[in-house]
């Protein structure tokens, strides 16, 4: 059972990588037809737009690899039945394999970029609906002919008057800092 640590590990490892990553990206999926499209709202954003796309490739790589290594959980309880116990050296080349199958999926899914003003104009021609810039969600929330059920509608409401306080707050702490800096 020593030996099954290697895949606890490995699971151990890249969930944890899949967590981080992931609040980095913060993304949604909107389907277009057969394409997919993803837009970030994550802190990649303020980066590049490079960045969130490898957070996004990153991310795939690390969810393929725990299953290749959740086909390799499998694996070793089905040779535990069979009366073989493999050995944590066949663990870790077993992992090694899966590791270079999921890195070799990383590295082409990286080079398949597609350019970010393009897919907007794509997007804002098969769904006008969406807007992507903070000003225009904010404004289509406090639409009155928007019709939202009035608990739907009051959280709303109270999570605006919660973000424009923590922007006021953060501003005069932002100014309460350059103040206390000048005074120096």
């Amino acid at each position: 059972m020593k030996s099954y640590a290697v895949y606890l590990l490995n699971f151990a490892f890249f969930d944890f990588a899949t967590c981080i990553i992931s609040f980095f990206s913060c993304q949604k999926v909107i389907f277009s037809g057969f394409s997919l499209i993803y837009v970030f709202h994550g802190p990649c954003k303020h980066i590049s737009a490079w960045f969130c796309y490898f957070c996004h490739c990153f991310e795939c790589h690390t969810l393929a690899h725990s299953q290749w290594i959740l086909f390799g959980s499998f694996m070793y309880r089905y040779m535990v039945l069979r009366g073989e116990t493999p050995t944590v050296k066949d663990l870790l080349r077993y992992s090694a394999a899966f590791y270079s199958m999921s890195f070799c999926f990383l590295v082409f899914y990286s080079f398949a970029r597609s350019d970010s003003e393009k897919l907007l104009e794509v997007m804002a021609s098969l769904h006008p609906e969406y807007h992507y810039d903070d000003k225009t969600i904010w404004k289509i929330l406090n639409n009155p002919d928007l019709h939202l059920s009035p608990v739907t509608r009051g959280s709303h409401q109270k999570l605006i008057r919660q973000t424009s306080a923590g922007a006021d707050s953060a501003a005069i702490a932002a100014n309460k800092q350059s103040y206390v800096t000048t005074q120096l």
